[in-house]
């Protein structure tokens, strides 16, 4: 059995706003909701400190493991054009959360497993994106294979990547930057360029971009 919540998001550096509902089990197993991560990387990728106003606006851009979609409708509501993505069985809470925010012009969800990204029509029409998007994905060492890969395939040359990530297991930190490293540029963007309420010393922001 599962239960909504509503959290209300609100981004000092542009005063924007979302309704995100969340979905857990009574069990307190996690299936949807907002990590701190996506708290810190949606207010980054928000301020205006660090992108222009209009630096959004219509870009194409992906979001994986999308959860509750809070930092893909962040951008959405900043003139990205999003698509926002998850296993099947959460792409309806991320489409509840569209709609309740009227995002339907900005946004739209779908499913995307990693590694399976060649079996979905709507991913070979729509590859490369100009920015990717990720927060809370490197969590285990067994899926990060599969993630890279799906990643490497959503990107061009000029694709911008941003991923937040809370540092929870060394051996998957490790695991994950040295995989990413094979394919990808690397920059840890300094904590001090974070928003400043929503900052976390256990929390990274790293930008990425194909290795040519």
């Amino acid at each position: 059995m599962y239960h909504a919540a509503a959290v209300h998001f609100k981004d000092w550096a542009v005063d924007l706003s979302l309704t995100i509902h969340q979905k857990c089990s009574d069990f307190g197993e996690d299936q949807a909701t907002v990590w701190d991560g996506a708290r810190v990387l949606s207010a980054y990728l928000a301020d205006r400190q660090h992108f222009a106003d209009d630096f959004w606006k219509g870009k194409r851009v992906l979001e994986l493991g999308a959860g509750t979609g809070m930092c893909g409708l962040t951008l959405g509501m900043l003139g990205a054009i999003v698509i926002v993505t998850e296993l099947a069985e959460v792409v309806p809470v991320l489409r509840e959360n569209i709609e309740i925010n009227r995002l339907q012009h900005a946004c739209t969800a779908e499913e995307l497993p990693w590694g399976e990204h060649q079996s979905f029509e709507w991913f070979q029409s729509s590859a490369p994106f100009d920015v990717v998007i990720g927060c809370e994905v490197a969590y285990a060492v067994s899926f990060q294979k599969q993630l890279v890969e799906t990643l490497v395939a959503s990107c061009k040359r000029e694709t911008l990547v941003f991923i937040g990530h809370e540092h929870r297991w060394k051996d998957v930190d490790e695991w994950f930057l040295e995989e990413i490293g094979k394919y990808f540029e690397c920059e840890t963007i300094p904590l001090a360029h974070h928003n400043e309420h929503y900052r976390c010393p256990n929390i990274s922001i790293y930008k990425l971009r194909l290795k040519v």
